[in-house]
Order: C-alpha cells, then sequence, then structure tokens
C-alpha cells in the first residue's frame, strides 16, 4: 500500500469518530445516574485562602448537587444511596499538570537498562547483558530505555562501534534515562538519514557526534521509531491509569504527546476505557504536520474524556537548548539566540491568530530577560528558574501587573526531583524548589507537575518534600494541598468543575484514611488513598 495512504488512514482513524466502537463500550466504563450521599467524615471543600469544611455532599449525574448541612440533604435528596466516611477525609481528585506517560506507552517492547532494573553495580558488561537479553529474537530493532552513562566509571564509555561489535545486525536506539537523547548504533543512524529525519545544522555538529541525537533531531527519530502493536499500548496506557487511580488522581495532562500517542489515546478514548480525563499538550511540530495534511481536529473540547488542550512550544523542541550548551563560541551563541526568538515569535503569533491555547517552555533567550528579574525580585537564585506556562487568561493578571511584559503567564509547574535519590528531610534544596516557596509565599498559583514516569507522582511524597520546605503551619500545607488541586484547575481553565467542591462541578473525589492538614510532614507518605472517584463513578477502592 501507498505509504501516504498509510499515514492518511492513520490519521483519520485518529482524528475521526469511531461510531462501531460504541457496541463493545463496557458497562464498567458507564456513569451510573443514582444519587449518592456522603456523609461521616471530613469533607474538605479546597475553596478559598483557608480550609472549608462541609456536613455532607450530594452527587447526581456526576456532578455534585448539594454541599451543607445533612439534615437538609436529607430533606431536599430523600431518594439516595448513603455512603458512610467513617471518619475519613474526601476532597477533590488530584490533577498531574504535566505527566509524560506517553512516553511509557511503548517500554513494553523496550529492554529497560536503567540504573533501577540494573542495580547499584552500574556498569558496562551489565547493560551489555541486559541488553543481550532481548538481542536473540528476529526483530531488526534493539530499543532499550534507562540508559544513564554518567553513572558508569570515568574508564567505561558506551559508544555507537562498542554497539556494531555486540549487536552487527540490528538498529540500535539506547534511549538516555531523561527520554531527552539516544545513542543510535550506525545502522539505525543511517536508517535515520534515508527517511530524513535529521536536522544536521552547522550549529548542530556536536551533537551527532558518536550518534548521540538530541533536540529536534532525536525527537523526529523518536517520532518513527516502531513502537509496538497498539493493542499493548493499550494494556500499558491501562496499568498507568490504574496506577494514577490508585493514588487519587482523576485528570492527567501528558505535556508532549505526539503523533503515535495520540493514536493510542484516541482508540481508548473511543473505546470509552479512560479512567481519569486526560488533556494532551501538542508540540508543535506535531501540530504543523496535521494542519499541513489538511486533517481536521478539534482543541479544547473532550471526547469521551480526551482533550487536546493546547500547543506546547519550546525551544528544546528546535533543538536549541542543547546545542547552546554545547557552543563555545560567543557569535554561535548570539545567533542561536536570535533563531530561537524569532522562531518563538513566528508560533506564538499564529497560534495567537488561531486562537489557540499555548503552553510556554523556555529559556535562555532575550526576551526572558524581563521574567528573570522577576523571577529573582522574589529571592530566586540566579542558578535557574522555573518554566512558565501560559494558558489560562483569568491568571495573567497577577505576573503582568509584575512587569511581566515579553509574554502572559499563568503560574508555574514545579519538576520535583525523582525522590530515590531525595533525602525528603534535606535541609538544602534546589533552586525549583525555593522557587515554589517564593511562588506560593507571593500568592501564585502554582501547581506540582510529576513529569511521570522521570519524577515522582505519588501526591503525599511531594506534598512531604514540598512541606518540609514549608514552615510546619496548617496554611502552607493547605496551600501545597491546592497545588494537586485548584491550581492545576485554574491553569487548565477548568476551575469551573474541577480543583474544588461546589454545586455544578464534576464528582471527582479522593477520600483518605486520614486528613493532610491534621498530620505532621513526616507522616504525610503515610497517608493511603482508600477510594477515587470520577464523575461519581469509582475507579478505585482500596481492599480491606
Amino acid at each position: 500500500m501507498n505509504k501516504g495512504l498509510i499515514v492518511f488512514f492513520l490519521f483519520t482513524f485518529l482524528l475521526g469518530s469511531c461510531d462501531s466502537d460504541k457496541k463493545n463500550w463496557s458497562k464498567k466504563h458507564r456513569i451510573k445516574s443514582k444519587m449518592l450521599l456522603f456523609y461521616n467524615g471530613e469533607i474538605l471543600t479546597m475553596r478559598g485562602d483557608t480550609p472549608e469544611y462541609v456536613e455532607s455532599l450530594v452527587v447526581q449525574n456526576g456532578h455534585i448537587v448539594f454541599l451543607g448541612d445533612l439534615n437538609e440533604a436529607h430533606s431536599q435528596f430523600p431518594k439516595h444511596l448513603k455512603i458512610n466516611l467513617k471518619g475519613k477525609t474526601l476532597l477533590p481528585g488530584f490533577i498531574d499538570l504535566y505527566s509524560n506517560f506517553s512516553f511509557d506507552l511503548g517500554r513494553a517492547h523496550w529492554q529497560d537498562i536503567s540504573p533501577k532494573t540494573i542495580g547499584e553495580d552500574y556498569q558496562l558488561s551489565n547493560i551489555l547483558y541486559h541488553l543481550k537479553l532481548s538481542a536473540g529474537n528476529e526483530q531488526e530493532w534493539l530499543v532499550a530505555w534507562g540508559l544513564k552513562p554518567e553513572k558508569l566509571s570515568p574508564k567505561e564509555k558506551i559508544t555507537s562501534a562498542l554497539l556494531e561489535e555486540y549487536f552487527p545486525d540490528k538498529k540500535v536506539v539506547l534511549i538516555h534515562e531523561n527520554f531527552q537523547s539516544a545513542l543510535l548504533n550506525s545502522e539505525a543512524f543511517e536508517w535515520a538519514m534515508s527517511k530524513n529525519l535529521l536536522f544536521p545544522q552547522p550549529e548542530e555538529i556536536a551533537m551527532l557526534t558518536n550518534y548521540w541525537l538530541r533536540g529536534e533531531s532525536w525527537h523526529s527519530v523518536f517520532d518513527n521509531l516502531p513502537l509496538g502493536d497498539i493493542e499493548d499500548k493499550l494494556v500499558r496506557l491501562e496499568e498507568i491509569q490504574n496506577l494514577y487511580a490508585q493514588n487519587g488522581y482523576t485528570h492527567i495532562q501528558d505535556g508532549n504527546a505526539r503523533l503515535q500517542e495520540l493514536i493510542c489515546l484516541k482508540i481508548a478514548a473511543e473505546r470509552q476505557a479512560l479512567l481519569q480525563d486526560i488533556s494532551v499538550l501538542l508540540p508543535f511540530k506535531t501540530y504543523t504536520f496535521l494542519q499541513n495534511d489538511s486533517l481536521e481536529f478539534a482543541i479544547g473540547n473532550y471526547e469521551h474524556q480526551l482533550k487536546i488542550q493546547g500547543v506546547k512550544i519550546s525551544k528544546e523542541g528546535e533543538g536549541i537548548s542543547n546545542t547552546y550548551a554545547l557552543t563555545e563560541n560567543l557569535n554561535q551563541k548570539k545567533m542561536l539566540y536570535e533563531a530561537a526568538l524569532a522562531t518563538l515569535k513566528k508560533q506564538i503569533t499564529l497560534l495567537t491568530q488561531r486562537k489557540i491555547p499555548i503552553w510556554l517552555n523556555v529559556e535562555n533567550i532575550p526576551e526572558t530577560d524581563v521574567l528573570m528579574k522577576f523571577f529573582r525580585s522574589m529571592g530566586y537564585p540566579k542558578e535557574g528558574w522555573p518554566n512558565p506556562v501560559l494558558l489560562n487568561p483569568k491568571l495573567s493578571a497577577k505576573l503582568t501587573a509584575a512587569d511581566i511584559k515579553s509574554f502572559q503567564l499563568a503560574g508555574c509547574y514545579l519538576f520535583p526531583l525523582n525522590t530515590e535519590n531525595q533525602n525528603l528531610s534535606a535541609p538544602t534544596h534546589t533552586p525549583l524548589e525555593h522557587s515554589f516557596s517564593h511562588f506560593l509565599k507571593a500568592h501564585i498559583p502554582t501547581a506540582i507537575g510529576s513529569q511521570y514516569p522521570f519524577g515522582e507522582f505519588r501526591p503525599f511524597l511531594l506534598m512531604q518534600h514540598m512541606r518540609n520546605l514549608q514552615p510546619d503551619t496548617l496554611k502552607d500545607t493547605y496551600q501545597i494541598l491546592k497545588c494537586l488541586t485548584a491550581y492545576p484547575a485554574l491553569q487548565l481553565g477548568e476551575e469551573e468543575e474541577k480543583g474544588i467542591l461546589k454545586t455544578g462541578a464534576l464528582a471527582d473525589f479522593v477520600i483518605l484514611d486520614q486528613n493532610p492538614l491534621k498530620v505532621g510532614a513526616q507522616a504525610l507518605a503515610q497517608i493511603q488513598v482508600t477510594r477515587t472517584i470520577k464523575g461519581g463513578k469509582t475507579i478505585y477502592q482500596k481492599k480491606d
């Protein structure tokens, strides 16, 4: 079949409707319309600047229809199913504003060579041993994830030549643990060249040394890697959603959804197999590809719990960031600055004209000097600053008033460290963590994005980590809890339905065995999710 027809078929399938799938919808994915009355617990609304509790809450047709006095609830809604909280705490479901879970969909077909899998003895011989485990099959590709060469001893080097020696008949791609780069052997590199996937501009030559790819070249290769059967991806997607449900999440946003992941998510949505609401950010390149192929798709509307939230603009996607870091020539640095700024202006202008929501992820360009000035005026260290996010115009006023004129911003998300390598009670913290504290104190809405699978996403470990940065007071713990509920809902522009409990909002809840506001910082990690409810439907319940 002609390659163009295959691509057209795939994306017509991705972006079109699929009515035939409706016949196969499972009953477990349908929202029931029973009226539910929650009572006898601590029902925390997350409204306002201080904690607020109500005595009872009534749900019907997936939405909250009443909050308040228990006797009044009985009077107004006599026909209901009682749910006795037995002293547990109910609050809005958690929102992960910036996940990378779509990267995880293909990992079932990759060999895992991460330090976590190989163990403390992270040596070249052990990496090669794990690669050989999957090299015996007849597949032409050997793709592995988790490579972390910086953990190897200085005497050990993993190179393309070494891959040629051990795997002469395969195309080999070893993906770095952070997914931002990969080492290819010559077979894979020549394949990428033949597909016109590389962008070896003069300033990028350093990045192609030894077939290490970064920036746009690596993103293009990743987009075209054979990532396995779609049904296997759907199985992995279900596993990821269940993991999130067990931790109280009712909304996940993927920060970098590419073409193959969009296909998987679209199919899952049409089968109504999504437990949480899932919103995705399209890289600008993906958006442009879809537009150029005249494939229509909606932005900003949920279809079976899947929503294309907006377009992510990032100079990393243009191969600028890593090149800049590798370049010592001042003239080249200036050229890269100018190129990045020109690209950003064009992209922002185009998307603004089309009224497409923009998420901005940039740094180290001239137009951000005013942002740096503002961040540092709040005591932010010089070493770096958070990635700003542009989406919800309602939140831009505070930052605009702070003399941020280059771009209107809607807050910032935080990239937490992976707590496996982090002492949660450590007295010193990263610049990002310090800025988190400053943003909260400045009353600027701030959300915590996990970057799963790279960072910590378990909510109470995140809360414990962040509360160690704050004085141990009720107010600060409450503000941190808002960073997982009310604040990300604001940044998503969905504050009317998510993030707080109020009449008319979605019945998206998490029920906990303890109240996070009434335990010490070190006890936060011991809190258990007993039930997660999405739109009035239980998507997770802890077994007794």
